[in-house]
C-alpha cells in the first residue's frame, strides 16, 4: 500500500503539471524577463509543495489503513475501511498506456466494461487475457481448471479476464457467460476502450524488423503485447504477486498451493518464477517487478512479440556487453528460476491468429518417474492396449512420464485399459493426442471413453456388457477430449475403444485425472 501510494502520489504530480504550466508559460510571455524567472521558479515551488502535500497526505491514509488492519473491527467497520482501499485503488492516474503514441492527451485509462467483485489486496491475482475466437473458445474449461486448482489454498486470490475486444456486447456476454458458469467467484472481466488500439491500416512499417512475419501476424503480436499492456497496469497494486496465464490452458490441482509453497522456500533476488515453460503461460512477478516489464514493453511493442521482449527485459537487467552468452545465460538464471513439474499444460490448438495452429506442450507437466500426484496421473494396478508401441515409446513408460506413447497401428477394435490403483472420484478427464511432434498423429475422431467401477481385463470384448460402464463421450476432430462432470464419477478404471481405422499412427501426449 505504501508503494502504491507512493506511485499515485508521482502520477498526480504529472496531472498538477498540465494544470500549471499553462499559467506559467503566459507570465513567460507578458511579464519581463526579472519576473519570468520568479514565475518560473515559483510555479516549479508551488508544484513541489502540492506534491509534498499529496505524498504526506496518501501516505498518512496508507499508514492510517495499516494500522487499523491490525484491529479487530465490527462488520460496518470493516466495510468503510474497504471502501476507503477501494477508493485508493479506482483513483485514475496517467498510467504507461496513456504515452503510447497513438494515443489522445485525454485518453482515460479506464476499462471500457469492468464486471465482477472489486479486486484489492489478495495475495495472487491471476490473469487471463482472451479474445473472441472464430473457431473455438477454450475459455470456460481453461477458468474452470484454475479454479479447480485452488481448492487446497487459504489465502485471497482473483482472476481478472481482459477481453482484448472493441465489442462492448461480445465482452458483456462472455463476462455473463463466464458468471452463470461461475456464480459468486472472485473473477472480473474487463476490456478496453475502443481508442486503445491504433488504427492498423495506418501504421507505419518503416525502420520494424519483421523477423519474417507477415503483416497479419505483425498486427497480431502488436495487439497481444497492447492486451497484456492493459491487463498488466491494470493489475498494479492490487496483489502481492501477480501470474500470467493464457486462455487455451489446463492446470494442475492444487497449482496455487504449489506455487505458494515454491514463493516461500524461494531465495530473494528473483525477478520472475516460471512453472509452465511455453510462451507467456505460468509466469509469476511480484506486483512491485510488474511496472518495470509493462514499461519495457511499451517502449518497444511495435518491435518484437511478448515473450521476446520478456527475454530482452531480463537481459538487460543483468548482461552487459563485456559479459559473454554463457555468462548472460548464467546470470539471467539467477533472476528468472524455473520450477518444476510444470503447472500448466497448454492445450489450445487453434491461435486467436487465423490460420496458425499451435501444437505447443510442456513435457514437464506430467510428474516425474516414481511420484504419484492426487488426481492427475494416478499410480495403476495393471494397464493393457492392443496397439502396437513404436520402439520405446510404451504406454508403461509413457505412464512413468519417460516418453509420450506413439502406436504404430491403429485398427477398428484398437483399445487402451487402464485399471487404477485405487478407486478414484473424477470430476474431470482430459486426453490430449497428436502434439506438436505427431500432428497428424491423433486418436480417431469417433473414438470413445468409459469409466467403470471396477477393473478390467486385458480382453475389451465383454467391457461395453457391463452395466456399470459409463460412456463420457467421443474424441473431437482435433484429437483431444477434455470434459468435466457436474457429479464426479467413482470409477477404478478407463476404458477408450477406437470404432474406425486411420491411416496414420497414434501419439498420446497427456493424460490428466482430476479428482474431486
Amino acid at each position: 500500500m505504501m508503494r502504491r501510494a507512493k506511485i499515485l502520489a508521482n502520477r498526480l504530480s504529472v496531472y498538477l503539471l498540465f494544470i500549471l504550466i499553462p499559467f506559467v508559460l503566459w507570465k513567460v510571455y507578458t511579464d519581463n524577463t526579472e519576473q519570468k524567472i520568479r514565475h518560473l521558479k515559483n510555479g516549479l515551488e508551488d508544484i513541489e509543495r502540492v506534491q509534498k502535500y499529496t505524498s504526506s497526505k496518501l501516505e498518512l491514509i496508507s499508514h492510517g489503513l495499516e494500522k487499523l488492519a491490525k484491529i479487530n473491527h465490527t462488520k460496518q467497520e470493516i466495510s468503510s475501511i474497504r471502501n476507503i482501499k477501494k477508493s485508493l485503488t479506482s483513483i485514475s492516474f496517467p498510467g504507461p498506456a496513456e504515452f503510447l503514441d497513438h494515443l489522445p492527451r485525454d485518453f482515460s485509462y479506464s476499462p471500457l466494461v469492468d464486471l465482477g467483485p472489486e479486486v484489492i489486496d489478495v495475495d495472487y491475482l491471476l490473469g487471463i487475457p482472451t479474445v473472441k475466437r472464430e473457431l473455438h473458445s477454450y475459455l470456460l474449461e481453461t477458468v474452470e481448471s484454475v479454479l479447480q486448482g485452488t481448492s487446497s489454498f487459504d489465502g485471497r486470490f482473483a482472476i481478472v479476464i481482459y477481453v482484448g475486444d472493441e465489442d462492448e456486447e461480445a465482452v458483456k456476454r462472455i463476462y455473463s457467460d463466464v458468471s452463470e458458469k461461475f456464480p459468486n467467484k472472485p473473477i472480473k472481466v474487463i476490456s478496453p476502450p475502443a481508442e486503445y488500439y491504433p488504427n492498423w491500416a495506418e501504421i507505419d512499417e518503416t525502420n520494424i524488423n519483421s523477423f519474417g512475419d507477415g503483416e497479419d501476424r505483425i498486427k497480431w503480436r502488436r495487439k497481444q503485447n497492447l492486451d497484456y499492456l492493459f491487463l498488466w497496469s491494470y493489475s498494479l497494486g492490487r496483489s502481492k504477486f501477480f501470474i500470467q496465464l493464457e486462455d487455451d490452458i489446463i492446470a494442475k490441482p492444487d497449482y496455487l498451493s504449489f506455487v505458494d509453497k515454491a514463493i516461500a522456500k524461494e531465495p530473494p533476488g528473483w525477478l520472475m518464477l516460471e512453472f509452465s515453460s511455453l510462451g507467456f503461460i505460468g509466469k509469476c512477478f511480484l506486483d512491485a517487478d510488474l511496472k518495470g516489464l509493462a514499461n519495457f514493453v511499451m517502449l518497444f511493442y511495435k518491435e518484437k512479440p511478448v515473450d521476446w521482449l520478456l527475454e530482452n527485459y531480463l537481459s538487460t537487467k543483468v548482461c552487459s556487453p563485456e559479459k559473454s552468452d554463457k555468462e548472460c545465460a548464467s546470470s539471467k538464471n539467477k533472476i528468472k528460476r524455473t520450477k518444476k513439474p510444470s503447472q500448466f499444460q497448454h492445450v489450445g490448438k487453434h491461435s486467436s491468429l487465423n490460420g496458425k495452429v499451435q501444437n505447443l506442450r510442456d513435457a514437464s507437466f506430467s510428474p516425474k518417474k516414481g511420484k504419484s500426484v492426487a488426481g492427475r496421473i494416478p499410480e495403476l494396478a495393471s494397464m493393457f492396449t492392443n496397439i502396437p508401441a513404436y520402439k520405446k515409446y510404451t504406454l508403461e513408460r509413457f505412464w512413468q512420464n519417460k516418453c509420450y506413447f506413439w502406436g504404430s497401428k491403429v485398427e477398428k477394435g484398437a483399445y487402451i485399459i487402464l485399471n487404477f490403483k485405487d478407486e478414484l472420484t473424477v470430476s474431470r478427464l482430459a486426453i490430449l493426442t497428436g502434439g506438436e511432434k505427431n500432428p497428424n498423429d491423433k486418436m480417431p475422431q469417433n473414438s470413445t471413453i468409459f469409466l467403470f467401477g471396477h477393473e478390467l481385463m486385458n480382453d475389451y470384448s465383454d467391457v461395453l456388457s457391463q452395466e456399470n460402464g459409463q460412456l463420457l463421450g467421443t474424441f473431437g476432430a482435433d484429437g483431444r477430449f477434455i470434459k468435466s462432470f457436474e457429479s464426479p464419477i467413482v470409477a477404478k478404471s478407463l476404458f477408450i475403444q477406437v470404432h474406425s481405422a486411420s491411416s496414420y499412427w497414434l501419439s498420446i501426449y497427456d493424460i490428466t485425472l482430476s479428482t474431486a
